[in-house]
């Protein structure tokens, strides 16, 4: 009847979005600087001992070492994005479950949320007939995905039930 909430891949797709392209833009402009000192050092014919520089990867192959670490922080932040695209989809599912769940408990026509408290969603809620009620605790049964209104909002209340005719 509910469909479940899951509250938890959102967060965790959104901060490994952040991390990934955090950590893939500094490794991007460590690259870059890399790349350019290696320019520096080729064009003035130099392997950079001279100056009291590092010269750890002041080889042959330096340049082929900076553009592999180039490739490794664009792969970095393709992951940050597919996980930010990811994280949104989540989003805008998480929402529809939400406004669908509690439709279907108590005739509403529209939910916002306005902040998560755990697994409840402070709200503010639209009526079919226009009544809005602001300011509306929603907790959500984290197995079922049952909305339940904490609080007194009166004309927030579960449809009655039609009887059945014998």
């Amino acid at each position: 009847m509910y469909e479940p909430l899951d509250l938890q891949t959102t967060q965790v797709t959104l901060w490994a979005a952040v991390l990934f392209l955090a950590a893939g833009v500094v490794v991007l402009l460590h690259s870059r600087w890399r790349q350019r000192r290696y320019v520096r050092l080729d064009a003035t014919g130099g392997m950079g001992a001279e100056d009291g520089e590092d010269t750890r990867y002041e080889g042959a192959d330096r340049g082929f070492d900076a553009r592999r670490e180039m490739y490794a922080a664009l792969a970095m932040i393709a992951l940050g994005v597919v996980a930010g695209v990811f994280s949104y989809v989540t989003v805008n599912h998480l929402e529809e479950t939400v406004d669908q769940n509690v439709s279907i408990k108590y005739g509403t026509e529209d939910v916002q949320g306005n902040g998560w408290r755990g697994n409840a969603l402070n709200a503010t809620v639209v009526m079919p007939d226009g009544t809005v009620y602001e300011e509306v605790l929603i907790a959500f049964d984290p197995q079922t995905g049952e909305p339940t209104v904490m609080g007194d909002h009166p004309g927030l209340t579960e449809p009655e039930e039609s009887a059945d005719e014998d």
